[in-house]
């Protein structure tokens, strides 16, 4: 067959792949010898035709002369590899044999070598630290997560770096958008669809798609994968244990918890310089950068004076530098005015999200993607962070237990704790050595609010205010009693 044709023809679950000489099922390579492929070939090429024994017998034995009964074994393996469908090897009685089935070019076989990211979508602001870290994390481990807050980018950040990391190192690139996975059992699917196009997506399971792509070299981005982040981790195990090639950068509110894993947790846009004194005047903190852009992108032209930069600097330190939040707060700038999205921010908090019509379902909105988590959490865990929500800043153990501790056991709120902080809901508080923990303000938005519709904010109130006398008598300093009493 020409050299210059389309590499992969299939049909149905089949596939004859002329440029690795491989005969696959369902993406899983059937062993066939050397000859037998060759036998297959001339076969594909004369499509659906009958070939002549002697002309099969001369393509793959074309220096030596072997009997017929020789042709006949190659023709049972054949035969044998094609299992349940044999007959898509036939017979034709006085003329030869006939590869039967409608085999096309496969339409996407050129675009393996390209990957399937997609294209660059403008400036990462405020993203230039954060890009060269996850590639140098790339480069350092075949195995990725970046968890991060509901609205943090870890998507966008993910693709870039995953382009970066491709084109320098010649790796191909394929994004798998696992948020589409309605079931657990259809991720083997999802990530097939992907590398091995053709077949049928509800056939795979783990073990049989880390055997389809030993050999492979690529970089496999899983997206979004929080909902079924179990079966996710058994199918990346499953890869990185026995495909040597394949590395995985893997997006996700909660990590899947396996050996190899590095995780990195993204962090939100600077609202403001970390040295203002330092900063040059023309330079604008990353989440002020990103609010102007959008703004222009939107048509509108922000000014640019101190004091409309001091404004947008406040929105954005309230938005928790989340690119989500900041992005929709400045589509809103565009038509109503910095004031009145500033004065109507607190209103407003959870309806901010992307001002894109295309974009996911749980990127609408800030209260859509903080649904998303909320719904991947069990009842103990939604019952304990509307309840942590009653503190406007960090906390302690303690005070997580004064609050929870009338529907909550003490282990409960200890494992919720620690479940939170995993699926990047509740964040460490760094500063105090770790030993207390805080929401992101948009989070604790979200936490109030399903305190209110529990109707539990009086009772979780009291809790806290009983808590904080305590608190407050234990400070105070004892009593001194006056001489002779």
């Amino acid at each position: 067959m020409s050299s210059g044709g389309p590499a992969i023809h299939a049909h149905g679950p089949w596939e004859i792949d002329l440029a690795r000489r491989e005969l696959r099922a369902h993406g899983a390579r059937i062993t066939l010898g050397q000859r037998a492929f060759v036998i297959l070939e001339v076969l594909l090429g004369r499509a659906g035709e009958a070939v002549s024994r002697a002309e099969l017998m001369q393509a793959a034995w074309p220096e030596i002369s072997v009997e017929a009964n020789t042709l006949e074994v190659h023709i049972l393996a054949l035969r044998r590899a094609f299992g349940g469908e044999r007959g898509l090897l036939r017979t034709v009685r006085g003329r030869g044999y006939q590869l039967q089935g409608a085999w096309r070019p496969r339409a996407d076989a050129a675009a393996d070598s390209r990957g399937n990211l997609p294209p660059a979508d403008g400036a990462l602001f405020g993203r230039q630290h954060a890009l060269q870290t996850v590639i140098g994390l790339l480069r350092d481990h075949r195995l990725v997560t970046l968890t991060g807050s509901p609205g943090i980018g870890k998507t966008r950040l993910a693709i870039e770096a995953a382009r970066h990391f491709a084109e320098k190192g010649g790796l191909v690139a394929f994004l798998v958008d696992l948020t589409t996975v309605a079931e657990p059992q259809q991720v083997p699917g999802a990530v097939a669809d992907a590398l091995l196009p053709g077949g049928d997506p509800t056939a795979w399971h783990p073990e049989q798609l880390a055997e389809a792509l030993t050999g492979r070299t690529a970089l496999l981005l899983l997206d979004g994968c929080e909902h079924v982040v179990a079966d996710t981790a058994r199918l990346v195990h499953a890869v990185v244990t026995r495909c040597a090639g394949i590395r995985i950068l893997v997006t996700s509110r909660d990590t899947l918890r396996i050996d190899g894993e590095q995780v990195w947790r993204v962090p939100p846009l600077e609202p403001e310089p970390r040295d203002p004194a330092a900063a040059e005047p023309s330079t604008e903190p990353a989440a002020v950068a990103l609010f102007l852009d959008r703004m222009r992108q939107a048509g509108a032209l922000p000014a640019t004076s101190a004091d409309d930069i001091g404004k947008i600097g406040e929105i954005c330190r309230r938005l928790d530098g989340l690119p989500l939040a900041i992005e929709w707060a400045a589509f809103r700038t565009a038509s109503l005015g910095l004031d009145a999205v500033l004065s109507g921010l607190p209103a407003r908090l959870l309806s901010l999200g992307s001002s894109q019509r295309t974009a996911p379902s749980r990127h609408r909105t800030l209260r859509a993607a903080l649904d998303w988590s909320s719904e991947r959490l069990t009842e103990p865990e939604r019952r304990l962070m509307r309840r942590l929500g009653i503190f406007p800043g960090p906390f302690t153990l303690t005070a997580a237990l004064a609050v929870a501790s009338d529907v909550l056991t003490d282990d409960a709120v200890i494992d919720g704790i620690v479940s939170l902080v995993e699926q990047s809901i509740l964040l460490r508080d760094e500063s105090a050595g770790g030993s207390s923990w805080y929401f992101l303000e948009t989070t604790r938005a979200y936490a109030l609010e399903r305190l209110a519709a529990a109707a539990e904010v009086e009772a979780t109130a009291a809790r806290r205010a009983e808590y904080d006398r305590k608190v407050a008598e234990a400070d105070a300093p004892a009593k001194v009693q006056p001489p002779g009493f």
